[in-house]
């Protein structure tokens, strides 16, 4: 769970690849959506923490 995070921060192409392509789906896309990639590395890890449920809702 953890090494998934750092790896998706540094190359989030490559998180379908540890995490399995549900995720990265699941990810990549709210990713595009919320922060326009502005800060890929802390979007995706906060939506990754978001869905596995230990992200404070209210950090968003």
């Amino acid at each position: 769970m953890g090494s998934c995070g750092y790896l998706a921060s540094d190359h989030p192409t490559r998180l379908g690849s540890v995490c399995g392509h549900k995720y990265s789906r699941i990810l990549f896309i709210p990713d595009a959506v919320y922060l326009g990639g502005a800060s890929s590395h802390t979007s995706i890890i906060s939506v990754q923490l978001r869905i596995l449920g230990l992200w404070p809702p209210s950090f968003n």
